[in-house]
């Protein structure tokens, strides 16, 4: 028997999981998966979202920190509704759902990211270390699913990054 405990920020995103297993007539500590969400800024981005007293604004990258410390997020919220604002002439979804699921995590040999948008397809997967090598890469070929063989992986956590509409990232982790 397992049980998994959900943390969030004050923002309302996800930022890790436990995971206990009932052992010897008491819960022990099983694994840890940490959520690192990020924005990447390209040449020319001069405003980023943040979630800031439950609304996403979009700030200028100068005023990114003064925000972060008044307890910002970075990234949009998650309880708007989807609709589209637009900023210096680019379109931003506000309130969107990441847009897979990655299971089973922790895994011994294989993991499956299912895309559940299907207006949002992955375009490319990297799995990466804690250093941010790059272990490999995975071309999903528009694939709803694409398995992920860690079968040759040393036991512990990895970063994956999906890209799709944006760039996301989860850990992974291999037992």
């Amino acid at each position: 028997m397992t049980r998994t405990s959900y943390y969030y920020n004050p923002c309302g995103t996800q930022t890790s999981t436990e995971t206990e297993k009932w052992s010897d007539g008491s819960w022990q500590p099983d694994s840890r998966s940490d959520i690192y969400y990020h924005v990447e800024l390209t040449s020319g981005t001069k405003k980023v979202p943040i979630c800031h007293n439950g609304k996403t604004r979009y700030v200028s990258i100068n005023a990114l920190d003064g925000f972060l410390a008044r307890g910002a997020c970075l990234g949009e919220c998650t309880e708007e509704s989807y609709e589209s604002i637009s900023f210096a002439g680019n379109e931003a979804n506000i309130g969107k759902k990441l847009p897979f699921i990655v299971y089973p995590n922790p895994s011994s040999d294989w993991v499956t990211v299912k895309m559940h948008n299907d207006d949002c397809r992955a375009s490319s997967i990297m799995l990466l270390d804690y250093s941010g090598r790059v272990i490999r890469e995975i071309d999903p070929g528009g694939s709803k699913e694409i398995e992920i063989d860690l079968s040759y992986l040393r036991s512990g956590n990895y970063i994956l990054k999906v890209t799709a509409d944006t760039v996301y990232s989860t850990v992974i982790s291999k037992q």
